[in-house]
């Protein structure tokens, strides 16, 4: 399973479209899920719909819009 997946999953079991999260708790959720995903794995700026990072995979699945560093809105 990709991590994307691992996050998307993770998000749908704990939150609802709108709802706020802090990178750590988007850390904790995807690890209590999947204890083996490493916590330097999961970069949900890569997953957001308003944030590009130099990765080019980046913004190819939109899962969060960044609100500010650190915060996240669940789309």
């Amino acid at each position: 399973m990709y991590i994307y997946q691992k996050i998307q999953k993770a998000v749908n079991k704990y939150l609802n479209k709108g709802d706020l999260i802090t990178y750590g708790q988007i850390i904790a959720m995807v690890r209590k899920e999947y204890p083996e995903t490493k916590k330097n794995c999961i970069i949900p700026s890569d997953y957001c719909d308003n944030h590009k990072n130099k990765d080019p995979w980046s913004g190819r699945h939109k899962i969060f819009n960044k609100i500010k560093r650190g915060i996240y809105k669940i789309l």
